[in-house]
Protein backbone atom coordinates (compact mmCIF):
# COMPACT_ATOMS: atom_id res chain seq x y z
CA UNK A 1 0.00 0.00 0.00
CA UNK A 2 1.33 3.44 -0.87
CA UNK A 3 2.07 5.89 1.91
CA UNK A 4 -0.73 8.23 0.80
CA UNK A 5 -3.16 5.29 0.75
CA UNK A 6 -2.05 4.33 4.26
CA UNK A 7 -2.57 7.88 5.50
CA UNK A 8 -6.02 8.02 3.88
CA UNK A 9 -6.96 4.74 5.56
CA UNK A 10 -5.79 5.99 8.98
CA UNK A 11 -7.76 9.21 8.56
CA UNK A 12 -10.86 7.28 7.53
CA UNK A 13 -10.59 4.97 10.55
CA UNK A 14 -10.10 7.94 12.90
CA UNK A 15 -13.18 9.62 11.43
CA UNK A 16 -15.13 6.42 12.01
CA UNK A 17 -13.94 6.41 15.63
CA UNK A 18 -15.03 10.03 16.01
CA UNK A 19 -18.49 9.09 14.77
CA UNK A 20 -18.79 6.30 17.30
CA UNK A 21 -17.57 8.43 20.20
CA UNK A 22 -16.68 6.77 23.47
CA UNK A 23 -14.86 3.52 24.10
CA UNK A 24 -15.13 1.06 26.96
CA UNK A 25 -13.73 -2.32 27.94
CA UNK A 26 -16.38 -4.90 28.67
CA UNK A 27 -16.14 -8.59 29.48
CA UNK A 28 -17.86 -11.58 27.91
CA UNK A 29 -17.60 -14.61 30.20
CA UNK A 30 -14.36 -13.09 31.54
CA UNK A 31 -12.87 -12.29 28.13
CA UNK A 32 -12.14 -8.56 27.70
CA UNK A 33 -13.34 -6.70 24.61
CA UNK A 34 -12.26 -3.12 23.87
CA UNK A 35 -15.34 -1.56 22.31
CA UNK A 36 -16.39 1.50 20.43
CA UNK A 37 -19.76 2.49 21.86
CA UNK A 38 -22.76 3.23 19.66
CA UNK A 39 -25.03 5.21 21.96
CA UNK A 40 -26.99 7.53 19.67
CA UNK A 41 -29.25 6.75 16.71
CA UNK A 42 -26.63 8.20 14.34
CA UNK A 43 -23.84 6.10 15.87
CA UNK A 44 -25.98 2.95 15.78
CA UNK A 45 -26.94 3.57 12.14
CA UNK A 46 -23.31 4.11 11.10
CA UNK A 47 -21.92 1.18 13.10
CA UNK A 48 -18.83 -0.35 11.50
CA UNK A 49 -19.65 0.79 7.96
CA UNK A 50 -16.50 1.51 6.01
CA UNK A 51 -14.13 0.01 8.59
CA UNK A 52 -11.56 -2.29 6.95
CA UNK A 53 -10.02 -3.90 10.02
CA UNK A 54 -10.55 -4.64 13.69
CA UNK A 55 -8.22 -6.06 16.33
CA UNK A 56 -8.73 -9.56 17.72
CA UNK A 57 -10.23 -8.36 21.03
CA UNK A 58 -12.01 -5.28 19.72
CA UNK A 59 -15.64 -4.72 18.92
CA UNK A 60 -18.54 -2.34 18.77
CA UNK A 61 -21.22 -2.33 21.45
CA UNK A 62 -24.61 -1.00 20.43
CA UNK A 63 -26.66 0.14 23.41
CA UNK A 64 -30.36 0.75 22.87
CA UNK A 65 -32.64 2.87 25.10
CA UNK A 66 -34.83 -0.14 25.85
CA UNK A 67 -35.00 -3.81 24.85
CA UNK A 68 -36.46 -4.27 21.37
CA UNK A 69 -36.32 -6.87 18.63
CA UNK A 70 -33.18 -5.93 16.70
CA UNK A 71 -32.38 -6.37 13.02
CA UNK A 72 -28.82 -5.92 11.70
CA UNK A 73 -27.25 -6.26 8.27
CA UNK A 74 -23.74 -5.91 6.86
CA UNK A 75 -24.31 -3.52 3.96
CA UNK A 76 -21.19 -1.33 3.55
CA UNK A 77 -19.38 -3.34 6.25
CA UNK A 78 -16.13 -4.97 5.13
CA UNK A 79 -15.28 -7.08 8.20
CA UNK A 80 -16.68 -10.56 8.89
CA UNK A 81 -18.38 -10.41 12.28
CA UNK A 82 -19.97 -12.39 15.06
CA UNK A 83 -23.10 -10.40 15.94
CA UNK A 84 -24.12 -11.05 19.55
CA UNK A 85 -27.63 -10.17 20.79
CA UNK A 86 -28.05 -9.78 24.57
CA UNK A 87 -30.94 -8.92 26.86
CA UNK A 88 -31.15 -6.16 29.48
CA UNK A 89 -29.12 -8.23 31.98
CA UNK A 90 -26.36 -8.91 29.42
CA UNK A 91 -27.38 -12.54 28.86
CA UNK A 92 -26.58 -13.59 25.31
CA UNK A 93 -29.67 -14.84 23.50
CA UNK A 94 -28.24 -15.61 20.08
CA UNK A 95 -25.14 -15.14 17.93
CA UNK A 96 -25.30 -14.62 14.18
CA UNK A 97 -22.57 -14.63 11.50
CA UNK A 98 -22.26 -11.41 9.53
CA UNK A 99 -20.61 -11.61 6.12
CA UNK A 100 -19.12 -8.52 4.44
CA UNK A 101 -21.49 -6.40 2.38
CA UNK A 102 -24.40 -8.81 2.89
CA UNK A 103 -27.97 -7.52 3.07
CA UNK A 104 -29.11 -10.67 4.89
CA UNK A 105 -30.97 -9.61 8.05
CA UNK A 106 -29.67 -10.93 11.37
CA UNK A 107 -32.42 -10.85 13.99
CA UNK A 108 -32.47 -11.04 17.77
CA UNK A 109 -34.54 -14.01 18.97
CA UNK A 110 -35.97 -11.91 21.82
CA UNK A 111 -35.95 -8.19 22.62
CA UNK A 112 -32.30 -7.10 22.95
CA UNK A 113 -30.87 -4.07 24.74
CA UNK A 114 -27.29 -4.78 23.65
CA UNK A 115 -25.70 -5.93 20.41
CA UNK A 116 -21.98 -6.64 20.34
CA UNK A 117 -20.06 -7.03 17.09
CA UNK A 118 -16.67 -8.77 17.27
CA UNK A 119 -14.45 -10.36 14.61
CA UNK A 120 -15.98 -13.53 13.18
CA UNK A 121 -14.74 -16.59 15.02
CA UNK A 122 -14.12 -14.74 18.29
CA UNK A 123 -17.11 -16.40 19.98
CA UNK A 124 -16.07 -19.92 19.03
CA UNK A 125 -12.44 -19.23 20.05
CA UNK A 126 -13.56 -18.02 23.49
CA UNK A 127 -16.37 -20.53 24.01
CA UNK A 128 -19.00 -17.77 24.05
CA UNK A 129 -22.52 -19.04 23.33
CA UNK A 130 -26.17 -18.30 24.18
CA UNK A 131 -26.39 -18.04 27.95
CA UNK A 132 -22.96 -16.42 28.25
CA UNK A 133 -22.88 -13.08 30.06
CA UNK A 134 -21.71 -9.63 28.94
CA UNK A 135 -20.45 -7.66 31.97
CA UNK A 136 -19.97 -3.91 32.03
Amino acid sequence: MKTSDTIKQIIKEELNRALTGDRATISVDGHPVNCDLALTDAQRMHGLMGRKSMGANEGMLFIFPRPMHQSFWMRDTYISLDVIFADEQGVIMNIEKGHPKSEHRMLSKQPAKFVLEVPMGWCSQKGVRPGSIISF
